[in-house]
């Protein structure tokens, strides 16, 4: 019983599975095993790159995206924050000459939101102070095979910082504002 993890599959706190049919079972943790397998293969680039091992280049996203960071001298699963409400962690991530770097490896099948390292961008310029006109930004998605890059326009950076700063605030208004109920 000690081996088991916090949360069984099944568990009583995820009620839903109780109406599925079988069909619906096997979708479900079909899911649930590449999602294990997508946490294993992070952990497995996180330590290849914090060793320093290069994979053997085989034109699929591991072995591109732990070699590219590795040429890069990049950190990997770097954590960023800017408020109780809105943080996160980089796969990869390396500031270097006025130049930002920020990769993403995608495991699933999915259709990557290339926005989710915008915001990534935009979080290192709140909490580095780096204004986004006054440096370069390089995105990587590594997917499948595929490696997508681009460089984000500084306004757009500009806009999601804004929302960033106005949300957060917002939040900490209405958690100010749940306390003080409390103590009426």
């Amino acid at each position: 019983m000690n081996n088991l993890p916090d949360h069984a599959f099944l568990s009583p706190s995820k009620v839903h599975w109780i109406n599925y049919d079988l069909d619906k079972l096997k979708r479900v943790y079909e899911g649930y095993k590449r999602t294990i397998e997508g946490t294993r293969i992070h952990e497995f680039a996180e330590h290849c790159i914090n060793l320093g091992v290069y994979l053997q280049s085989d034109g699929q996203a591991l072995s591109s995206f732990v070699n590219d960071a590795l040429d890069l001298n990049m950190d990997s699963e770097v954590h960023l924050y800017y408020s109780q409400f809105v943080f996160g962690k980089v796969d990869a991530m390396a500031y270097k000459n006025k130049t930002l770097y920020i990769f993403d490896l995608k495991t699933g099948r999915g259709k990557p939101k290339y926005s989710q390292l915008d915001i990534y961008a935009a979080l290192f310029c709140l909490s580095s102070k780096k204004h986004p006109e006054e440096i370069t930004i390089i995105c990587r998605v590594y997917q499948g095979d595929d490696v997508v890059e681009w460089s984000p326009e500084p306004g757009e950076i500009i806009r999601i910082m804004n929302v960033i700063i106005e949300a957060s605030e917002f939040l900490e208004f209405l958690e100010a504002e749940e306390k003080t109920k409390w103590m009426d």
